[in-house]
């Protein structure tokens, strides 16, 4: 699956972090971070070594070891900079209770804060600053391998979203127009198509 769709694979996830990055004005400087979505974040880390991955399985068809997936250039800055924002992220939820991401300010003042060591609480603050856009700044450099991922569309997707406009408009969508044909034309749905078109539904 992964040799004949590994250029939409890339694309796709390319689409999907290009929308985020632009919900969040393409910049690592907020006030109040959210360590996992904002660019830079935890998901650009994982992004980046998605794209590896499928890269080297579309070459090899052997699973690369995890610490091969990253540049060489930038593996030691960001290996450090994932382990500063999972220690931040782990703070976060212990701190409250649930799975939430948002460095607020508030907490941005907790001496407990990885990354906060220092005495007082303006110079916790002004720490963990440094401390952040420096690891998420080399995270974010991770974006610049986007680049080498062909703006292309495979002939599997080309044909989806055709078949998913033609179908769809705002009354009768897409997935309902395939099940009514379907059993209009009293063919026979295989439990995996079935499954496959309700995974859809869910997802769209």
């Amino acid at each position: 699956m992964v040799g004949r769709e590994a250029l939409e694979l890339q694309q796709r996830l390319i689409d999907l972090t290009a929308a985020r990055h632009n919900k969040y004005g393409h910049t690592i400087f907020h006030l109040e971070p959210n360590i996992k979505d904002y660019p830079g974040g935890l998901r650009d880390y994982q992004v980046a070594c998605w794209l590896s991955l499928i890269s080297e399985l579309e070459k090899t068809g052997v699973w690369p070891a995890p610490d091969s997936l990253l540049p060489g250039t930038f593996r030691k800055e960001c290996d450090a900079a994932l382990d500063f924002l999972s220690a931040v992220r782990c703070f976060l939820h212990y701190r409250l209770g649930r799975d939430l991401n948002g460095l607020t300010y508030e907490l941005q003042s907790e001496q407990r804060l990885p990354g906060s060591g220092s005495p007082t609480v303006a110079g916790c603050a002004r720490h963990l600053d440094a401390t952040y856009f420096r690891h998420v700044r080399s995270i974010y450099r991770l974006t610049v391998l986007f680049d080498e991922v062909p703006p292309a569309r495979s002939g599997l997707y080309r044909l989806f979203e055709n078949r998913k406009s033609r179908l769809s408009n705002a009354d009768f969508p897409w997935w309902r127009a395939a099940s009514f044909f379907a059993s209009s034309l009293r063919f026979r749905i295989h439990p995996c198509s079935s499954a496959f078109l309700n995974s859809l539904a869910v997802t769209a």
